[in-house]
């Protein structure tokens, strides 16, 4: 989700997500949310995160593969776009 939400953003292209995902799958670990899993939820547990600071949701995302970037812009409606579209 973290590399969906960077290709979102322009941070990363199609082909790198593409590759991300790929190699992912190839280690068995999981592309999409959890289908019991409904937003709040979400938001609570990325809420309780080392990475939050001053109250401030902050992400690391891929820029390349490789590469990330931290970010605390992300928006609540781009999180829950990134995880609606994980489930189609």
């Amino acid at each position: 989700m973290a590399a969906s939400t960077a290709e979102a953003r322009g941070d990363l292209d199609a082909r790198q997500l593409a590759r991300i995902r790929d190699l992912l799958l190839a280690a068995n670990l999981p592309i999409q949310a959890p289908a019991e899993m409904d937003f709040a939820a979400f938001i609570r547990h990325m809420r309780r995160d080392k990475k939050v600071l001053e109250g401030k949701l902050r992400l690391v995302l891929p820029v390349g593969i490789g590469h990330a970037q931290v970010v605390a812009d992300v928006s609540d409606d781009e999180l829950l776009a990134v995880i609606e579209s994980g489930r189609e």
